[in-house]
């Protein structure tokens, strides 16, 4: 039983750390719009492990990657010496943010490890003492694999510069290799590239007087050669390096593409981005996939509504639709967390030192013509300036189209009752955003949620447009607008996660006794709802850590407990296995620590016994100090130990329950598991305990430690 087990479920209660910055992107670009493909990638770099670990050349082979794949066209999220918290905080973000590209690239240099024949990559604060460490504090190449594999992106590429000799594993005793990595095989639609073949290791470049890994060197001038196919590439640098190294090194590949792909198309060889046969999936209010892909969206939605669903509909092209649920208007509940509805904040007029155009309406009926024809020329130079990313001549055009058209319905030019223009706001905030007049675009966005706009003119959703106000109002410390449209994004798109934003606010703009005062005001008022509770207990979990020291040990205690009330609030509210578990995780925490406790007294028992033997004299006072001190200890274990029981079977109960009528989501799987083991370790301690004392409480902790332990790696 070691803690190190522990940190996942602290990382469990929203998926997103506070701090995290989301990263909004246009929602779509003008139809005129040339399609090109959507290429996204990540590059990881790892140095910094420590003395005798840290290695040479890996930041610059991330940097080095990072800038070719900008160049080829890649929007690149670039990590370097992050540790495992952050590392998969950061992958979690960026996994969120490929479905639906043509391709997606990981790209890692550093340290890795084969145990058992499963692939794992090192964090630079990986303490790796046996082998039972890895899987907790590193990042399993399968888990990359499997959240790649459920993205509908074209194109998957997996690059591992990670097979350099490893100093974790002197002494370790079984399950790896003497060197390098497993050979992986590729899901459908995926390319995977190893630095070197299964079982050998990679090379840092420094004997060769070079500044990058000897694969990765020649990978960055390969990948940039025009009309030369992936296959061609990887081969280019197979025989490179091979030669290079004396056949020491060869690189290794494995692919399941069924076309070939080029990352600089020549004239010969277009954009070929590997083909997908058009389907409909849809994910419903509690996260859950159809198992069955539709032919058309109409054939999802009528699905989703013969089974009372709603949520999204998707292709595996990367189209979303919104299926909503009915509008329920919010009902404030005393006691429950309710409140009252916020009040509209007044109009923004921020220009961001940007020279808007003004339009001055003056024109008469006689106009009405000439009027049409500004609009038409303004829509159309801003489509024209959008396409050549001329961002604020296009905000520019778009804004006076706005303005045009805004004339046209005012003086009822138009049969059509409608009362403002999507098209032309939405294409104003586009411009506004890409031009990083966030403010501006704010504003324009804003004018479409006011008038309860939620989907654009083909259908999509535009449930982003909401996400960029919260995240610029949080951005503003503008708590007053951030308010207001947090509650009607909560009502228009109920399937969203939008605690994460309001949390993000939260940690974004109020120090740590403001976010205790916000908290112990909401208690007080019996306001706090359980997506409250969970925020709170993260906050100040993780706090009571206290990491950068700046806590006495008692403020670090109290701000802990705090963190539990707030979870164990959160499991009062709204039943949370997640919130339990954490409780559990809390307690048994401090069960692991009680016993360790308890454990090296008898050892300076021990010690102190064998030095009175060797002395001859007694050591009865010192001995006794500890006694007590141990039956202090155990009755703080019992209560700890039952404690954690009692949450952990809590969220064993709701996860059993909720694997009764559907399946569980990645996270709650994951807690289950967890639930189940924790359960079967607790239940083996209680029942050593009274081993030989109560044959009928033996029983019945050994009847409970055989039903969970029967339970492990179930899902």
């Amino acid at each position: 039983m070691r803690k190190v087990l522990l940190v996942l479920g602290l990382l469990l209660i929203t998926g997103l750390g506070f701090g995290q910055t989301r990263n909004f992107k246009l929602v779509k670009q003008p139809s005129d719009n040339p399609t090109s493909q959507k290429r996204k990638a990540v590059v990881i770099g790892m140095s910094d492990y420590g003395a005798g670990r840290s290695l040479n050349n890996t930041l610059n082979d991330a940097a080095d990657m990072a800038a070719v794949l900008t160049q080829l066209g890649f929007e690149v999220t670039l990590l370097k010496d992050n540790d495992q918290r952050t590392l998969k905080t950061n992958l979690t973000s960026w996994f969120q943010r490929i479905e639906g590209n043509d391709m997606a690239i990981f790209y890692f240099a550093g340290h890795g490890i084969e145990v058992n024949g499963t692939n794992y990559l090192i964090p630079v604060d990986a303490d790796l003492n046996s082998e039972t460490d890895v899987e907790y504090n590193t990042l399993n190449v399968n888990w990359l694999l499997g959240n790649l594999d459920e993205k509908k992106v074209g194109m998957k590429l997996l690059i591992l510069d990670a097979c350099r000799n490893n100093p974790f594993k002197r002494s370790w005793s079984r399950g790896s290799t003497s060197a390098g990595l497993a050979q992986l095989s590729a899901p459908k639609g995926t390319y995977i590239a190893f630095a070197a073949s299964p079982g050998f290791t990679a090379q840092d470049g420094g004997n060769f007087n070079l500044k990058n890994g000897v694969f990765t060197y020649y990978l960055k001038q390969e990948i940039l050669k025009e009309g030369v196919s992936i296959d061609e590439i990887f081969n280019n640098v197979t025989g490179a390096v091979a030669e290079l190294t004396k056949d020491q090194q060869i690189p290794f590949k494995n692919s399941s593409l069924s076309r070939n792909f080029y990352f600089k198309p020549g004239k010969s060889n277009p954009v070929s981005p590997v083909a997908i046969e058009k389907y409909f999936f849809y994910v419903d209010q509690n996260g859950n996939e159809s198992a069955t892909h539709f032919s058309s969206r109409l054939e999802a939605s009528n699905a989703m509504k013969a089974k009372n669903l709603y949520g999204k509909i998707f292709t595996n092209t990367g189209e979303s639709f919104l299926v909503e649920a009915p509008l329920i208007p919010a009902t404030p509940t005393p006691g429950n967390g309710g409140t009252t509805e916020p009040s509209k904040p007044a109009p923004s007029n921020k220009r961001d030192n940007f020279d808007m155009p003004v339009v001055v309406n003056n024109f008469t009926e006689k106009d009405m013509t000439r009027v049409f024809q500004l609009y038409t020329d303004a829509f159309t130079q801003g489509t024209a300036a959008f396409n050549n990313k001329q961002w604020e001549e296009s905000l520019r055009k778009f804004a006076s189209a706005v303005q045009y058209v805004d004339i046209i319905i005012a003086k009822k030019w138009t049969s059509a009752t409608i009362s403002l223009d999507t098209t032309s706001i939405l294409y104003t905030a586009y411009a506004a955003q890409n031009a990083q007049h966030l403010n501006i675009a704010e504003q324009y966005y804003r004018r479409l949620i006011d008038n309860n706009i939620t989907h654009s003119g083909d259908g999509s959703s535009l449930v982003d447009i909401y996400k960029f106000v919260l995240i610029n109002a949080s951005n503003n410390n503008d708590k007053a607008t951030f308010d207001y449209y947090l509650s009607l994004a909560k009502k228009r798109y109920t399937a969203e996660q939008w605690a994460d934003y309001e949390a993000e606010f939260i940690a974004k703009n109020m120090n740590l006794t403001e976010q205790v005062n916000l908290y112990n005001r909401k208690k007080m008022a019996g306001q706090l709802t359980g997506s409250d509770c969970l925020s709170f207990g993260e906050v100040f979990v993780n706090a009571a850590k206290n990491t950068d020291g700046k806590l006495s040990a008692e403020q670090a205690a109290a701000m802990r407990e705090r963190g539990l009330e707030a979870y164990q609030k959160a499991v009062a509210l709204i039943n949370n296995p997640l919130a339990a578990y954490n409780v559990g995780v809390l307690y048994y925490n401090d069960f692991i620590d009680y016993d360790d406790k308890i454990a090296s007294n008898i050892k300076s028992m021990q010690l102190f016994n064998s030095s009175a033997k060797k002395t001859n004299e007694p050591a009865n006072a010192p001995l006794q100090v500890l006694k007590d001190e141990n039956a202090k200890l155990r009755e703080k274990v019992v209560v700890v130990a039952d404690n954690s029981i009692q949450y952990f079977e809590t969220a064993y109960q709701i996860l059993k329950s909720k694997k009764g009528t559907e399946a569980l989501d990645k996270v709650e799987s994951g807690v289950y598991q967890k639930v189940v083991d924790f359960l079967a370790n607790l239940f083996a301690y209680k029942r050593d305990a009274v081993r030989g004392t109560d044959n009928k409480k033996f029983n019945e902790y050994d009847t409970k430690y055989k039903l969970y332990d029967a339970l492990h790696g179930t899902n």
